[in-house]
């Protein structure tokens, strides 16, 4: 069984038909996405208006024990950004190399673009010695642009970065 929580029913509903369909038939893995759909408040010029500061979702390995093992977590532009947005993930190293993060991303992909319509572009920003996480990137249908050298500092250390990107029409 699948427990899902999330301020939007109709969100809770699609991610839980998908999860059913990939989680493994022999029950040896379970896994749980939780949305926590976080929400700020932007002052228009002339009005109000609700958006997401952010959209994380969160990799529980057994719905008993409701330990988090890992999150995919995409950050929208704002104002005239908002076209685009920033993917991001982790996951405990004893359940690396089973697939899980990238089934996760492949999960979360759709609904983030279902919610923000003007949302046209995922990206992600990776260590380029990070193999691993390029290839979850890959699997998941993204695409490598190219590389930012000396773009981020990882460890105390200025690294380049690699960059994938994934278009809603892809």
């Amino acid at each position: 069984m699948v427990d899902l929580k999330c301020s939007r029913n109709s969100m809770v509903m699609k991610l839980q038909q998908s999860v059913h369909e990939v989680l493994p038939k022999n029950g040896e893995l379970q896994v749980n996405l939780f949305i926590d759909l976080l929400q700020n408040q932007f002052l228009g010029n002339t009005s109000t208006k609700l958006i997401y500061s952010k959209i994380d979702f969160y990799i529980e390995q057994n719905p008993s024990t409701a330990a988090d093992i890992g999150f995919v977590s995409v950050k929208p532009g704002s104002d005239h950004q908002r076209c685009r947005g920033l993917i991001s993930y982790a996951l405990g190293s004893k359940y690396w190399g089973k697939g899980i993060t990238t089934e996760a991303v492949k999960l979360a992909v759709p609904l983030v673009f279902e919610e923000f319509p003007d949302m046209k572009r995922l990206q992600a920003i990776v260590d380029v010695d990070n193999k691993a996480s390029e290839r979850v990137l890959e699997k998941a249908g993204f695409i490598k642009e190219g590389v930012f050298r000396k773009y981020i500092i990882v460890k105390g250390k200025t690294i380049d970065a690699a960059v994938y990107s994934l278009l809603s029409s892809d």
